[in-house]
């Protein structure tokens, strides 16, 4: 539940994401690009025309850049992983330090209760030690 609550994991998470689409998005830089149109034009005597045409793009030499986006991206996403994945153990870390000291205050209450209920008693008993003096 602190996992799920957290704003800083919360963060993480989308930020692994968009380092995601930014690996994706640099590896299909590699792949070629189609485009298409098509159109049609009549002028007044009803006379028309007609075009379609497409065309294919892509890089055929790029010296590495590609490669080096790609693995850039890769980087950047291993790093988010990796700091999403320390929050996260810090995360838990927090949660069990909490119910630790949580249950270390409840054993201290209960230590108070008890020395009180000690203290009542021994109270008591030298009440009724002063009443059998007293009389």
């Amino acid at each position: 539940m602190a996992r799920q609550h957290n704003p800083q994991l919360k963060q993480l998470q989308y930020q692994a994401k968009a380092v995601e689409i930014g690996v994706e998005r640099a590896a299909r830089s590699r792949l070629p690009a189609i485009s298409g149109s098509a159109g049609m034009e009549f002028n007044d005597d009803g006379d028309g025309t007609a075009s379609v045409g497409t065309q294919l793009s892509g890089p055929i030499y790029q010296g590495g850049t590609i490669s080096s986006a790609i693995r850039k991206a890769q980087a950047q996403r291993d790093q988010v992983r990796a700091q999403l994945h320390a929050t996260s153990l810090l995360v838990d870390q927090q949660v069990s330090n909490a119910h630790s000291s949580l249950a270390v205050v409840e054993a201290d209450i209960e230590a108070s209760e008890q020395q009180v209920s000690a203290a009542q008693l021994a109270l008591q008993g030298v009440r009724e030690e002063f009443q059998l003096s007293a009389t």
